[in-house]
């Protein structure tokens, strides 16, 4: 028998999963460059909790400061800051402001501080949330109710009778058309409209800028700005549906959507659907739209890795400086959109909606009692869904998991009988229907779904419409 070739002899070390010899070829490299990107992770996780205890230092600061000076920060802020109603101030207008109300200190090194996400711009949220959130629920609130500066202070305060001497006698008589809203006119009537959120007593001063006894139509002009705004946003949510269907051609168009893509996975992996991401992280107060300096907090705030400029230009399609819950997820905002409509039609708020649920006064609604109450009310749409979406307790990202893979909204008929039971949903819960006004075009697409409905038409041409 011929001799074969030698064999080689095999040692122990080799044998051994973690030697070196025993390694497959590059595996070091990649376990290097993983271990330079855990301590890169590690160091940036570092600095964005540095950055964010400085801002809130350098907030704090500030806030003591303009209460001191104009007794709110919301006052500070259309006094002194941003009187044009933009929204945004650069450095030079923030250290103007500084100035007007004699501040002695490092205002270029506070406006840093400040400046958490670094893009060279203050917003009002940046300084008190609490202030902005309140001030943007009253801007929404006026655009909802009046029509333009001379309705509100009709509707809020009442006509002036000018004082007039003929032949040395003082007589009252009619004078031209001067209305004007006190503190305590501007308190009641506001209330009486629908305003539960409060804060009057901040709110008022803020337009009363000059300090007068009464505020008149020119202390409102911001109104008509808002007004503008809110125009041009509806404007450009349409024509952003209508042109979904085109695709933009230029170089960063398949970066924007490949982190778009990347952001939404990575809400659905933590929370399991849109709807509660929403509402437990990205806007835990409720609110139905999020300005650019609050999509950057949440994005720190959820630990994603991703460039958060580049999927807010994603988000941002028509460019109106905000993103609302129907750029993240369309059919989120569709239930609530149905959800809204149902509560404010037949009970007309969400205190009465909440009241006629919670049979038994428990100021809870279990998921099992919101369910049944809502179906038997008439609300035909899918109700567990929307409990896990409005009841913000945590969740085990295993459970969302299953559930993105046994659920879908466009009502296939897949079950969600494996899902939970959560914690409960509550008044404070729902408080955010009365502030909303969804979108008129999202109330056109629930129109226009029920005619195709109504029509006999396949729910495939409404899944289609809807991707278009």
């Amino acid at each position: 028998m011929a001799p074969g070739p030698p064999l080689l002899a095999v040692t122990p070390e080799a044998s051994q999963p973690g030697s070196t010899r025993a390694s497959r070829p590059g595996s070091q490299s990649r376990r290097a460059s993983l271990e330079e990107r855990q301590r890169s992770d590690g160091r940036n996780a570092e600095e964005r909790r540095k950055s964010e205890l400085e801002a809130l230092r350098a907030a704090n600061e500030l806030r003591e400061f303009v209460t001191q000076k104009e007794g709110s920060a919301l006052r500070a802020w259309c006094k002194h800051f941003d009187p044009d109603n933009d929204q945004k101030i650069s450095q030079s207008q923030f250290l103007r402001g500084m100035s007007k109300m004699g501040y002695s200190g490092d205002a270029a090194a506070l406006f840093k501080s400040l400046d958490a996400d670094r893009s060279g711009e203050l917003s009002l949220e940046e300084m008190d949330a609490y202030a902005s959130g309140q001030w943007r629920r009253f801007r929404a609130f006026c655009v909802q109710n009046f029509e333009d500066p001379e309705d509100m202070v009709r509707r809020l305060g009442k006509k002036v009778e000018i004082e007039k001497r003929r032949g040395g006698a003082q007589v009252l008589q009619g004078g031209p058309d001067i209305w004007t809203v006190t503190l305590a006119q501007f308190t009641e009537n506001v209330r009486a409209l629908g305003w539960s959120s409060g804060y009057e007593d901040m709110i008022f001063p803020a337009m009363n800028v000059h300090d007068k006894e009464a505020i008149s139509v020119e202390d409102l002009k911001w109104l008509e700005m808002e007004q503008r705004r809110q125009k041009r946003k509806e404007l450009a949510k349409k024509k952003a549906l209508q042109e979904n269907h085109k695709r933009n051609k230029d170089v960063h168009f398949k970066g924007r959507e490949a982190c778009l893509a990347d952001f939404k996975q990575y809400l659905r992996r933590k929370y399991g659907s849109f709807l509660r991401a929403w509402f437990k992280a990205l806007s835990p107060e409720g609110a139905m739209i999020l300005h650019r300096s609050e999509v950057f907090k949440a994005c720190a705030h959820l630990g994603w890795p991703g460039d958060v400029r580049l999927l807010f230009s994603a988000f941002d399609k028509d460019n109106s400086g905000y993103v609302s819950i129907e750029e993240l997820d369309a059919r989120a905002a569709e239930l609530l959109a149905h959800f809204h409509d149902f509560v404010m039609s037949k009970f007309g708020n969400a205190t009465a909606a909440f009241k006629a649920f919670d049979r038994y006064n428990q100021k809870k609604l279990k998921q099992h009692e919101f369910i049944s109450q809502v179906k038997s009310h008439g609300f035909q749409h899918p109700a567990k869904l929307l409990f896990h979406g409005l009841d913000h307790k945590e969740m085990k990202a295993s459970i969302a998991l299953e559930w993105i893979s046994r659920f879908r909204l466009d009502g296939s008929g897949n079950s969600l009988a494996q899902w939970p039971v959560a914690e409960a949903v509550m008044l404070e819960d729902l408080l955010f229907l009365d502030r909303w006004k969804p979108p008129a075009f999202l109330t056109r697409l629930l129109s226009c779904k029920q005619s195709i409905q109504r029509c006999g038409g396949a729910p495939d041409l409404w899944n289609l419409m809807v991707r278009v």
